[in-house]
């Protein structure tokens, strides 16, 4: 799928004033790296429902885990 920019105006994901974008609001990535791919995967969304739903899955399984996850990084 591709988006352009009006697009992605109208749905908020990125903004001049960073704090008001969707992506901001999600963006909890404590690395340039993960700032990056994040970035990333929201300009190059999936266009095939089974990656979709793996990218789901994976998400949910994460999620269940979420009280173990570390605090920082060593």
């Amino acid at each position: 799928m591709e988006l352009d920019n009006i697009t992605y105006n109208d749905l908020s994901l990125f903004q001049g004033e960073e704090e008001y974008s969707v992506f901001h609001k999600i963006n909890f990535t404590r690395t340039v790296d993960g700032r990056e791919w994040l970035l990333r995967f929201f300009k190059q969304p999936f266009n095939e429902i089974g990656k979709i739903q793996e990218t789901q899955d994976i998400i949910r399984a994460e999620m269940a885990k979420l009280d173990r996850w570390p605090t920082g990084i060593t």
